[in-house]
């Protein structure tokens, strides 16, 4: 409680703040603006018991955290990451169990607010003293706003460029770091199928392989919207990495030219709408080394290569021309720039 700047230093001088959703006071609204807030008590009910919950320890072998997948009636799902919770000075139950905070004060413990907390097999509405450090997983209200450009820095935002399936392409790419994600961020370098960056990118490396390219696992045809897609992990649902379809509507549909913003060299697409997006020529990974950064960029498509399956779809451009193909080693560092459908 000693540090805690919503009381005068003990649980028994706790402010009175009522539900905090969508104020100054909620962490997600103030960080990500716009129509983003915590959710209520009522929602994180729903959540519970509404849905599918499914525990998958699946993603710390790559780094990640175990959680649940959290399925919908619509079939959509979202993970939940068992990220633990802080007390004092330790964060304590990484990959045992997560805690989500709401917006819902106690109704009569003015030192608590309501959270869903859950471990293996178990998950539940309850109360957790306001000092925690816990989790926060946001709620939009209303149908997501959509733009022409990327009106602000709370990235990433839904590009409406006029295309006729109705897909939207993000202003930013991925990035492991979500507060450098910018439309002129290269972002992280990802292998087809993994989420997180490293350092070397070739077969002794992937995960998805049992060490050359002849022990591919195979992860289905599209991998678009699943675990193995780092847009849809990393940002959820509805952002997922880009089909072959989606891409080659982008350049059916768009015009597109080589220009520099701010230093970085990249192509600008401009669609039916007049909206905009700008992809940096960020370069790709192989081994460790980094090449043609400034000079192309190498974007990976969600598409595994049905012939030879140590290969996957990507998108290239650089200042000539823009294409997209399906024979590249499923090991490279590409770059990833989500859609939604």
């Amino acid at each position: 409680w000693n540090n805690y700047s919503h009381c005068d230093g003990t649980a028994a001088t706790c402010h009175s703040l009522g539900n905090i959703a969508g104020t100054d006071n909620d962490a997600a609204h103030y960080q990500w603006g716009g129509s983003w807030r915590l959710p209520t008590a009522d929602e994180l009910k729903e959540l519970k018991e509404k849905c599918t919950w499914t525990w998958d320890n699946s993603m710390q072998m790559v780094g990640g955290m175990a959680g649940y997948w959290v399925t919908g009636p619509n079939g959509n799902r979202i993970f939940l990451e068992a990220a633990g919770a802080g007390d004092g000075d330790e964060v304590k139950d990484a990959n045992v169990g997560g805690v989500y905070l709401s917006g819902t004060p106690s109704s009569d413990d003015p030192t608590t607010a309501y959270m869903l907390g859950f471990i293996k097999d178990e998950y539940l509405i309850g109360e957790a003293l306001r000092y925690m450090g816990a989790s926060i997983r946001p709620v939009y209200d209303g149908t997501p706003q959509t733009h022409l450009f990327c009106p602000d820095d709370n990235h990433p935002h839904m590009i409406d460029l006029g295309l006729p399936s109705g897909t939207k392409w993000a202003c930013s790419n991925v990035d492991d770091d979500a507060t450098k994600q910018s439309p002129t961020n290269y972002g992280s370098y990802y292998a087809w199928g993994e989420t997180k960056e490293k350092k070397v990118y070739d077969w002794s490396t992937y995960i998805h392989c049992d060490g050359d390219k002849n022990t591919c696992h195979d992860l289905g045809a599209i991998i678009s919207g699943t675990q193995y897609d780092a847009a849809y992990l990393l940002w959820g649902a509805p952002w997922q990495m880009p089909s072959d379809v989606q891409t080659e509507e982008l350049l059916i549909y768009c015009s597109s030219e080589w220009t520099e913003i701010n230093g970085i060299n990249g192509r600008k697409f401009t669609g039916p709408s007049g909206g905009s997006i700008f992809l940096p020529a960020a370069g790709g990974c192989y081994s460790p080394f980094l090449f043609d950064r400034n000079k192309a960029g190498y974007y990976w498509l969600g598409i595994q290569n049905k012939f030879e399956n140590n290969c996957a779809y990507y998108f290239y451009f650089n200042s000539e021309n823009a294409y997209w193909g399906s024979g590249v080693n499923r090991f490279y560092g590409y770059s990833i720039r989500p859609v939604t459908p």
